[in-house]
């Protein structure tokens, strides 16, 4: 993720503990421009997870490279002062990018501190 000062994803901005949380899921394509997601949670549930979901059964397991990226990536991020500069420019630059859109007349959603901008694009025709 790339909210907050660490990129700590929704956990961090809204003040929870990581360990109050069941199920974390989230996705590589946005935030790393990568493929694929994950989910963690306890042993059990993973493996029940495992088991039973449909889109497992059918799902291919994420290469070696896109892993790595994954991996360099959040390093960067987590514990370089060059990945933290690089999330405080992404929240500038989506503050920035929101703003022009707006007044441009241009209907957004989401949430303001996150980079990805949902928004309607339609012709009247």
């Amino acid at each position: 993720g790339a909210w907050e000062e660490t990129g700590g994803e929704v956990c961090e901005h809204f003040g929870v503990d990581t360990a109050d949380i069941d199920i974390m899921m989230g996705t590589f394509s946005k935030s790393f421009g990568a493929c694929g997601g994950y989910i963690a949670s306890d042993k059990d549930t993973v493996a029940h997870l495992r088991c039973e979901s449909h889109a497992h059964s059918y799902a291919s397991p994420m290469s070696p490279p896109v892993a790595r990226q994954i991996i360099t990536s959040m390093t960067l991020i987590m514990k370089t002062e060059d990945g933290k500069r690089r999330i405080r420019q992404l929240a500038e630059n989506t503050s920035y990018f929101r703003d022009e859109l707006r007044k441009r007349g241009y209907i957004i959603f989401g949430d303001s501190h996150s980079p990805v901008i949902p928004m309607i694009l339609f012709y009247l025709g």
